[in-house]
């Protein structure tokens, strides 16, 4: 592969505080009506100062709203019919018409992820409705980064999977929308797929966005895009500078205007807390259009 060229339309900036915080953030995704939602690891609150921290996070789900002039507000947990209790709640995503949010529930012991399964929650007029196992995906192999998409004219739900069988560590696959939380079997998206991981897909308008370890690119995890004309996706194209760095750049999201969007990197950028730990930590950025002066 060839040098890669930096885009200079796009500007990539640290979300800040209060979204990020000292711990990993990840899963940045929004709803029609503009309140962010994310997965992020708690952090011991300053006001419990006789509660003592055991060193064990659990990573929940959040929301934030933009505040006038100000960015975003203050993060609130989504209530604990979606955070369970004992559970890494992550990978949070919600479907363009805003009625349903996909996101993974994870047991991990160590680090170690033992367990990863896709659940499905509903918007109704009180909330979000209780957590959906969804059905004819998950297996016993772990399950991640849902998030809706469309081929063939059919509602599908784009994952990451470490199913047996496949190319080696996490796959993309995608499986066909049959019913409220309930998919037909994986069917794997062999020619994007690689001996490395592949992770966070996002389909928009034709194209599907997704990290790759395995083909080339600038280091660490990069963000690729891959467009399907009707029967196949094309192959992987690097996005090159500002999106990728040479450390991890994942859960890349942009709007139909090509204006907007997320991405989350432990880069050392500004505002970034891998500045001086080193690619410590993952934080959640803005990718926006620069404005162009004539």
């Amino acid at each position: 592969m060839g040098t890669l060229k930096e885009n200079v339309a796009l500007n990539v900036k640290n979300i800040g505080s209060p979204v990020n915080n000292p711990e990993n953030q990840s899963s940045p995704a929004i709803d029609v009506d503009g309140t962010l939602y994310f997965g992020s690891l708690g952090v011991k609150d300053s006001k419990d100062k006789d509660k003592k921290d055991d060193g064990v996070h659990f990573c929940n789900l959040y929301s934030s709203t933009i505040v006038p002039d100000k960015g975003y507000g203050k993060a609130t947990a989504l209530p604990e019919n979606i955070n369970r209790e004992g559970y890494h709640t992550a990978n949070v995503s919600i479907t363009p018409d805003g009625n349903t949010m996909y996101y993974t529930r994870v047991v991990s012991d160590g680090g170690h992820m033992e367990e990863s399964k896709l659940y499905a929650s509903t918007k109704t007029a009180r909330g979000w409705s209780p957590a959906l196992e969804v059905t004819g995906i998950n297996g016993d192999y772990l399950v991640r980064h849902p998030v809706e998409g469309e081929l063939y004219g059919n509602k599908v739900l784009f994952f990451a999977a470490n199913i047996p069988g496949g190319k080696g560590g996490f796959d993309l696959y995608y499986a066909n929308k049959t019913g409220e939380a309930s998919f037909s079997e994986p069917i794997g998206l062999g020619s994007l797929n690689t001996a490395m991981d592949e992770l966070t897909p996002y389909y928009i308008d034709g194209k599907l966005f997704f990290s790759s370890e395995g083909w080339p690119g600038l280091g660490g995890l990069d963000v690729f895009s891959s467009t399907w004309n009707g029967s196949e996706f094309s192959a992987p194209i690097n996005l090159g500078m500002p999106i990728n760095s040479s450390v991890d750049d994942i859960y890349y999201k942009i709007n139909k205007n090509g204006d907007m969007g997320f991405l989350v990197s432990n880069r050392d950028a500004p505002g970034s807390k891998s500045l001086k730990g080193k690619t410590c930590c993952d934080d959640i950025y803005t990718v926006e259009k620069k404005e162009i002066y004539s």
